[in-house]
């Protein structure tokens, strides 16, 4: 099985060059190839939809790992791809966690076409798009992604390409099991005075960070600090 990751860097990629150099090494840790892709050539909606360039991968890779940036990986992170191995699914984070700050039921009914969203542990199914598994069987999820009519009415466009990818393996009736919240520790509107995170295998600063100071970058040297030993 050959399996590969992959990240979207567009801009400036010093900001993130603490959390990708965590990428990098548990890429030759595990002897894969990572692929940094910091060009556009979609040029669909928004700049967020160049994460589909990593569909072009699965014509040499069985699976494809897409990572964002911001993610930091620890240093005692297994190896994803022995810990979701069946190739049929589709894996992510379900991030419609039963705190009132993640409830995205109305969310969904406000953003998203009127049809039968499936439902996951009793909720309706919304993952978060910054960790994500992807096999050959996925290759096309784009293509349904551009038959959607994309309005202001029916997604929030704001919201980059998260909603649409979840649009789209919902339509296409995908096989989806989530990821466990270790594989994408976001804060989920909690703080982390503790510093729980650490535990994690793939710690996640989306959104609104919580952890640390707030700050999203401070607190990424940090952690890469305590974590992986003080910086020269």
């Amino acid at each position: 099985m050959k399996n590969a990751i992959f990240s979207l860097v567009l801009g400036n990629p010093e900001k993130y060059k603490y959390s990708l150099n965590t990428i990098a090494n548990y890429a030759k840790k595990y002897e894969m190839p990572y692929f940094i892709c910091n060009q556009q050539k979609i040029l669909f909606i928004n700049h967020y939809f160049e994460k589909f360039q990593c569909l072009g991968l699965l014509d040499e890779y069985d699976r494809i790992l897409c990572l964002d940036a911001d993610i930091l990986i620890t240093p005692h992170a297994r190896n994803i791809f022995d810990v979701y191995n069946d190739t049929d699914n589709f894996y992510a984070f379900n991030e419609n966690d039963e705190a009132e700050h993640m409830n995205r039921d109305s969310w969904i009914d406000t953003y998203s076409p009127n049809f039968d969203w499936p439902i996951y542990n009793n909720r309706k199914m919304y993952f978060n798009s910054g960790c994500v598994i992807y096999s050959k069987r996925h290759k096309d999820i784009f293509k349904t992604i551009q038959q959607i009519p994309f309005t202001q009415k029916c997604f929030s466009i704001d919201g980059g390409e998260q909603t649409a990818l979840n649009y789209a393996i919902a339509k296409s009736k995908t096989p989806f099991k989530s990821l466990d919240h270790c594989f994408n520790r976001m804060d989920l509107g909690q703080y982390d005075f503790k510093n729980d995170r650490y535990q994690a295998d793939f710690i996640h600063y989306a959104g609104p960070c919580k952890y640390g100071n707030g700050n999203k970058n401070e607190t990424i040297i940090q952690d890469f600090e305590n974590l992986y030993g003080k910086i020269n």
